[in-house]
């Protein structure tokens, strides 16, 4: 009933509000299951390669700018490209080395896991 006309009776078949039809669940697919595997694998991956890819920049930082030093000086100058280089191979060298067994571990683990 309307607050504002209180003596006036309800119709008696007014129609009733329509509510919303209702929402059902997506079906859920193999997706988590996937997803592990594709994660497991790049865990046990990704950090090999981070050596690997040290390894080769390394070798290519060593070949970059190798001069024999001048008569009378016990070291050459070092690159600005060279320096780069041996920065970039120790932070990848050093993110491989921290990532490596405990991506060995998860990784393993989660290939192995059911659900």
């Amino acid at each position: 009933m309307d607050p504002q006309q209180p003596n006036q009776p309800q119709a008696p078949f007014a129609p009733e509000p329509q509510q919303p039809a209702p929402v059902q669940a997506p079906i859920l697919q193999d997706t988590p299951k996937k997803s592990h595997k594709a994660l497991a694998l790049s865990l046990l991956i990704v950090p090999t390669a981070l050596f690997v890819l040290s390894l080769v920049i390394g070798l290519i930082a060593a070949q970059i700018g190798d001069t024999p030093a001048q008569d009378g000086e016990l070291f050459n100058e070092v690159s600005p490209v060279k320096q780069i280089l041996n920065i970039l191979t120790f932070a990848l060298a050093g993110i491989g080395f921290l990532t490596w067994l405990p991506g060995i571990i998860v990784g393993i683990i989660l290939l192995t896991k059911k659900k």
